[in-house]
């Protein structure tokens, strides 16, 4: 039996840190625990699903996204790093799609190897029409072998190129975080596609290795993690609406404020996509017809991801609308405030893809 023992301090402070010490291993015992259904709100996709006995441990899923895959092997580039301490690595070729996208993290039972879960993407994705046009395992993947997406320094890792650090939002040393950081081995991957229906599906899998420091490492060291993007045509084309500047001048006079569905970002960026050029063209008239008029610009999400990432993702993504005012536009910047609101204010619930894509807007508030 071990003992603690606490050498400094008076009597007080030695039994403040004893439980500040159990409250700590409290909360590590917590996080290792292994889940025992599919989180909140996930599902499979109807293109590819999962092998049997594994868990949905992080979703995502959007109407419309872009995806990048590699068609060749990473390669390291020269250059300053990027996310978190990371270097570049990136494929010769690639395949850059867009369409409705859904990401799961899957969990596998203990005992099943990477490569035995790939010959089961390989055998039920032919039969639907899909290809490989790619596939690699371990060196032949290129970039950090070892490494999952979510760690810094070093060159980036096959997991990263495929889903940058900024984008897992899962809570820290939840399960969802635990299979995507950290250290990996038998790194195993494959790109199916179908042509004729424009389907991508992209499987990642290896052995999860977590840290000796790391919370996760007593009931995740040795799992195999599955990693499953799907990107087909969307169910409903999204129609680009473009609000006038006598639209928006009259809206405002009678409520106060006006919401957008114009100017668009790609998932979890802040640099606004072209189609957004002619809302903020309407919204620069607007300013220059009424000199007088200052807005806040506020940026609103939906609610995949914690309400920090998102408060933040939203209020990055109300200044890129300040920047491209004032630096394309040259209207003042006192006359204009960027603020970000994460998902504090839906005008529809998130448990759907409608609503979801009803709350990502920018408004414009008048002050």
């Amino acid at each position: 039996m071990s003992t603690l023992y606490v050498i400094w301090g008076d009597a007080m402070t030695s039994r403040v840190i004893i439980a500040l010490i159990f409250s700590l291993l409290a909360s590590v015992a917590a996080a290792q625990e292994l889940p025992i259904r599919d989180i909140e709100g996930a599902s499979d996709s109807e293109i590819a699903g999962r092998v049997p006995g594994a868990l949905i441990v992080s979703h995502f899923s959007a109407p419309l996204d872009r995806a990048e895959f590699p068609l060749s092997q990473l390669k390291k580039r020269s250059g300053q790093a990027v996310g978190n301490n990371v270097y570049v690595t990136s494929p010769d070729e690639n395949l850059t799609v867009e369409g409705k996208r859904t990401r799961n993290v899957y969990l596998l039972e203990p005992g099943v190897p990477p490569f035995a879960a790939l010959r089961a993407y390989e055998a039920s994705l032919p039969e639907q029409g899909a290809e490989v046009v790619y596939f690699c395992r371990n060196d032949s993947c290129g970039g950090t072998i070892n490494r999952a997406g979510g760690l810094g320094g070093g060159w980036m890792s096959l997991a990263y190129y495929l889903w940058p650090d900024d984008r897992i939002t899962d809570n820290a040393n939840s399960a969802g975080y635990c299979a995507q950081n950290g250290y990996i081995s038998n790194l195993e991957y494959r790109l199916f596609r179908d042509e004729d229906k424009d389907v991508t599906v992209s499987v990642l899998a290896y052995i999860l290795n977590p840290s000796q420091f790391s919370s996760c490492k007593a009931n995740f060291q040795n799992r195999t993690v599955v990693i499953v993007d799907v990107v087909a045509p969307d169910a409903a084309p999204i129609e680009l609406q473009t609000v006038s500047s006598d639209e928006m001048r009259d809206e405002i006079s009678t409520t106060g404020k006006i919401a957008l569905y114009g100017i668009n970002f790609d998932s979890g960026k802040d640099s606004l996509r072209p189609d957004s050029t002619d809302t903020i063209t309407q919204i620069a008239a607007l300013m220059t017809a009424e000199t007088d008029l200052r807005l806040l610009i506020v940026g609103h999400t939906d609610s995949v991801g914690s309400f920090d990432y998102n408060q933040n993702l939203s209020e990055r993504r109300a200044a890129s609308v300040v920047r491209a005012l004032v630096n394309q536009h040259g209207i003042a910047q006192s006359r204009l405030y960027p603020v970000g609101v994460a998902f504090a204010s839906p005008v529809a619930a998130n448990d759907t893809e409608d609503g979801k894509a009803q709350n990502r807007r920018v408004e414009l508030v008048k002050f």
